[in-house]
Order: structure tokens, then sequence, then C-alpha cells
């Protein structure tokens, strides 16, 4: 290219390249230097894209201490900058320009580009290798920025950069960075896409404004960030997709809101949080969270987050690994919470948390594990509450938020507060699945091993008294009978009083109406207490059953006794071997 075909703007570019100098073509008037109205630049302040082309291609050598650089502020750069598949030996900056077309970078290798506050009808980018950073800083673009398999030595920033498209806004797919990338308070009309995005370094997007019509603003599905990950304060209208997404840093959308009503608004499937992942302090989300099948290796912080799905799951965490604990404190979830399988190293803090699922499942825990449950809510959960098969450590609750629950084959080490057993018996009665024995042989083993032994045959008596409303007529009557001689045998001093009074009543009746001898001369001489407890005591003989022989009433009398003690005996044996059989 020949300087002398060069415009008067274009020379002073081609003139301050070789010494990397800034040309500067701004007014100082503010309103006539917005990129915005740049279209109607004049000559004074256009350059041609072929002649920034060629001065980037060439082998120009530094002049001394110099860098052969081009720096341009405040240019209308007409024409396509075409620079596919080029080897560009040297920087560019372009400050508040304003592109007519888009620049064209694809399976280009540069040494480092910026853009800040440029206007940009788009650009080419795919497969780019740059050796420096991509600057994208305050940018406007009205068409798609393309980065797919981009490859960066350095970062990536496009911080308060604004894209307007109908369609894909920033695709970032497979890219790579080597110093991080940050689009702080980007603000997107179209999809922006970091689909298996490889990143060292922090991610940063905190305050970014994003929005889709299709219903993805922000899809990092296969993320894998070497650092931390921070969304925090983030409005998004749309679906936010991060489906087995990786992140060693803490991952964070602490103050974010995603509003996708009535369908899926944070896609979290199996993604792994070595640092955590923070959705508390002000997160609000309208549609389902999910992060089933997630390992998430120190703590989930839902802490003050609020979450509405209210004809579905607002939390849907089924299978969730979590090496910490989860942080609940304060949740408003308006839809079901489920926690099924969920495997929790620490703790379960649901303290004052706001569960909310009419007529379904506030909270499902089925198979949770955990080593603390803290289940006390701000109120009663409106909706039931699953804990079928969860085993726990310490189980916290309070019976002023009791609600209607499943508990069958509910494990637990400890309960706090322990309640008095009139308590927990009504806490066992409300079960939803009705009578089921294992809720009552677990709380009365807890209070075996607390020394509670008292409490424990009283939790289960009551599990016999309402097993035998289930049984048929005739083992109910079984039932009774061993109910109210020995408690099932938990309660032995009662078949002693039982024994006791049989014992005197014979005593009495046979001391006023002394039975005759069975055979004259023969036999041991009549006491009316011996010859009761000889007929109460069927395995014992005194000789004085044998010797006389009643008559009249005093013989039925003889009749009851005989009964009496094998029915006692009976319901003895049968009682005291159930009671060794728990112990």
């Amino acid at each position: 290219m020949r300087v002398e075909d060069l415009s008067d703007a274009e020379r002073r570019v081609w003139e301050a390249f070789p010494h990397g100098e800034e040309v500067d073509f701004t007014t100082g008037k503010p309103d006539e230097d917005d990129p915005a109205v740049g279209a109607v630049w004049g000559m004074e302040r256009t350059v041609r894209a072929r002649v920034i082309a060629a001065l980037l291609m060439s082998e120009e050598v530094p002049r001394s201490h110099r860098i052969p650089a081009i720096r341009i502020k405040g240019a209308r750069i007409t024409e396509r900058m075409n620079l596919a598949y080029s080897t560009i030996c040297h920087s560019a900056r372009f400050l508040s320009c304003f592109f007519e077309q888009a620049p064209g970078l694809y399976w280009a290798r540069c040494q480092q580009m910026s853009f800040k506050g440029s206007h940009l009808p788009g650009l080419s980018a795919s497969n780019v290798h740059m050796d420096g950073h991509l600057r994208l800083d305050g940018c406007v673009a009205t068409g798609l920025l393309e980065l797919r398999g981009a490859q960066l030595a350095g970062s990536l920033t496009m911080n308060r950069a604004r894209i307007f498209t109908l369609g894909m806004a920033i695709d970032c797919d497979r890219i790579q960075t080597g110093r991080g990338l940050s689009a702080k308070g980007l603000h997107a009309t179209g999809q922006v896409r970091l689909s298996s995005a490889r990143v060292i370094g922090a991610m940063v997007l905190d305050g970014a404004r994003l929005t889709d019509t299709r219903g993805l603003p922000l899809d990092l599905d296969g993320l894998v960030a070497d650092g931390s990950v921070l969304c925090r304060g983030m409005a998004v209208t749309g679906m936010v997709s991060l489906r087995n997404a990786r992140v060693t840093g803490p991952f964070s959308f602490t103050g974010t809101t995603i509003d996708h009503p009535g369908q899926m608004a944070f896609r979290g499937s199996r993604i792994t949080a070595e640092g955590g992942l923070y959705l508390g302090d002000g997160f609000t989300a309208t549609g389902t969270v999910r992060l089933a099948d997630s390992r998430i290796d120190r703590e989930l912080s839902l802490k003050g987050a609020h979450l509405t799905h209210p004809d579905g799951h607002a939390l849907q965490a089924a299978e969730l690994q979590v090496e910490g604990s989860i942080d609940a404190r304060g949740l408003t979830s308006e839809g079901r919470v489920n926690l099924s399988q969920a495997r929790i190293a620490g703790s379960l803090d649901l303290t004052d948390a706001t569960l909310s699922a009419p007529g379904g499942q506030a909270l499902a825990a089925r198979q949770l594990e955990a080593r603390e449950l803290y289940l006390r809510p701000k109120q009663t959960p409106e909706g039931d509450v699953d804990l079928r098969h969860a085993r726990i450590g310490v189980l916290y609750d309070a019976p002023g938020t009791w609600s209607p629950r499943c508990q069958n084959g509910l494990v637990y080490d400890a309960l706090d507060p322990m309640l008095s057993v009139t308590q927990r018996l009504t806490w066992l009665k409300d079960d939803l699945d009705g009578y089921v024995p294992q809720p009552y042989e677990q709380l009365a083993a807890v209070y075996r091993r607390l020394g509670h032994d008292v409490d424990a045959r009283t939790v289960l008596l009551v599990k016999q008294r309402r097993q035998r409303t289930k049984l048929p007529w005739h083992a109910r009557a079984w039932g009774w009978l061993q109910d109210i001689t020995v408690g099932y045998g938990y309660r032995p001093i009662r078949a002693g009083l039982w024994f006791l009074i049989l014992l005197i009543t014979g005593a009495v009746v046979f001391t006023l109406n002394n039975p005759p001898r069975a055979e004259l001369g023969k036999g041991p001489t009549f006491n009316a207490f011996v010859y009761a407890l000889d007929l109460l005591f069927p395995l014992i003989d005194f000789g004085q059953e044998k010797a006389y022989q009643p008559t009249g009433g005093g013989q039925w009398v003889a009749y009851g006794l005989v009964i009496a003690g094998w029915v006692l005996a009976t319901t003895i044996a049968t009682g005291i071997t159930r009671a060794l059989s728990r112990q």
C-alpha cells in the first residue's frame, strides 16, 4: 500500500504505528465522540480497515525502545477488517471506535487486542489464538460476538459490555483462557454461551443483566474453571444452565435473581463445586433450582434464598453429595424441596425456614443421610415432610412446628430436645403411614441408650397397643388380656398386683368356707392362704389342693383361681419373653 494513497487520518495512523503511539480522533465533545453516532463521523476521523490490516500483518521491527502497535481512539473504521487465518505480529487497541462491519479474526494468531468502548456490529473470532488479552470492556455490539474455540493465553474481559441481538449474543463455546474471564455488569439480550469453556483463574459475571427470548440466557454446561466463579447480583430472565460444570474455587450466585416461572430456572445437574456453592443472601429463583446428582466438596449455602415453583419442585437436589454442610437458615420455598437420597457429611440446617407445598410434600428427604438435621422451621410447613429411611446423627426439632410426616425407617442417634415420652408418642402418632412398628422401636432404642428404661418400656407398650388395633378380634382379645395383666411384659409389677389380689380373695373365701377333706384323716392341716396359693400356682404343689375338695360356691372360686393362675402364668411368660427379646 502506497503512503500517497492514504487519507490524512490514515496517514496519522500509519506514521504513529512504528512508535506504538495513540492516534486520538476525539473532539473533546462527549455527544460528538459517542461511538453510537459513529456512522456520521466524517473523513477526518475515518480509517479504512485495509490500512489497519496491512500494518498489523507487516513485519515492522521495533525502533529503539518503541514497539510497533495500533493505538486508535475515536475513529470510524470502514470496510471489513478481515484478518482470518493471519499471523498478526503486533498488538492493536481500538478505544471508543465505530466499526461499520464485524472484524474477522477467524483462526488468526495474534498478540493482544482491545476494543474497549467501541461499537461493533459483531465479532468473528472463532478459534483465534491470542498470546495476550482480549478486551471488550464497555463495547456495544448489535451482532454476535463469536469466540468459539478461542485460545487466550491472557484473559477475556467484557465488563459493562452491551450486546443486543435477536439470537445468540456471545458464543464462547470451548473457549480457553489462561488468566480468567470477567464480564462484570454485562448486559446481553440473547444467549451467552460459555459451554465447555476452560478458564484458569477467576471467572466473574457480577451484576450481569441477561435475557433471551429462547429461554436460555446463560449456558455454562461443561464449564471447567480452575478458580472461583462469581455470578453475584445478576438479573437473569430465563434459565441458567450449568450441567456437568466443575469449579475448583467458590461458586457463588449470592444476590442473583433468576426469573423463569413454571420452568427450570437453575439447571445444575451433576455439577462439581470443589470450593462450595453459594445460593443465598438474597438469591431468588422463580422456577426450579436443580442440583440433582451434584457434588459439593465444602458447603451449600441457601441462607435467606427465596425459591418459587408452587406447582412442582422449588429445589430438586435428589442424590446430592455435600462434603460439608447445607446452610438453609431462613430459606423460603414455595414448592417442593427434594433432598431424597442426599448425602451430607455435616449438617442440614432448616432453622427459620419457610416450607410451603399445600397438598403435597413440602420436604422430601427420603433416604437422606446427614450428621445433623435442624428441622426447626419458622412455622409449621404447609405440606408433608417425608423422612422415610433417612439416617440422621442428631435430629433437632421443635414441637410447635411439627407437621404431618412419614418417618417409617427413620434412624437417628439422638433427639434434641428429648421432650417427655408423652410428647414423643404424639409425634409418632401423627405419622401419615398410620401405625408402623419401626418408629417406636427406634424411639425406644434411643431412650434405652440414654438410660431411660422406663420411657423405653412405655414406648414399646404403646407400640403393642397400637398394633393391637390392626389385629383380628381373637388376637385383640388375647392382646387386651396381656395388656391388663402384665402390660405386654413391660409392666411386670401389674402381674404381681393381680396375683396378690386373687391370693387374698381366695384366702378370705376359704377362711370363711373351709372345704372338706378329700379323704378323712389324710392330708396336711388346712391353711386357707396356702390353699389359695396352691390353686393359683400351677407349677408348684403345696399338697393343699389335692387334700381338700371344696363344694358349692367355693368350688367355683377354686376353678376360677386355677384358670386365673394359668392365664397369669401364660401372659407373664409371653410378655417377659417379648420384653427380653427387645433387650
